[in-house]
């Protein structure tokens, strides 16, 4: 629920615990009455924190595993 709405939002995954962990807090927040949002500007602003250092990724892959 946003603003007193319900939003309906798909979802395709095969993971039952994501599937339940994301009904769970759907729940939970709308017993809650939802999310309230408000517009404080219609200018973007993007932020990006890097946090560590790279070394130690030179072996991951593009998804963060490692490879092998």
């Amino acid at each position: 629920m946003i603003n007193r709405k319900i939003y309906l939002v798909p979802m395709v995954i095969e993971e039952s615990s994501v599937v339940a962990a994301a009904s769970n807090n759907a729940k939970f927040w709308s017993e809650r009455g939802g999310f309230h949002t408000r517009v404080l500007s219609t200018v973007k602003t993007v932020h990006v924190q890097f946090i560590g250092t790279l070394r130690g990724m030179e072996n991951r892959n593009s998804y963060g595993g490692f490879l092998s």
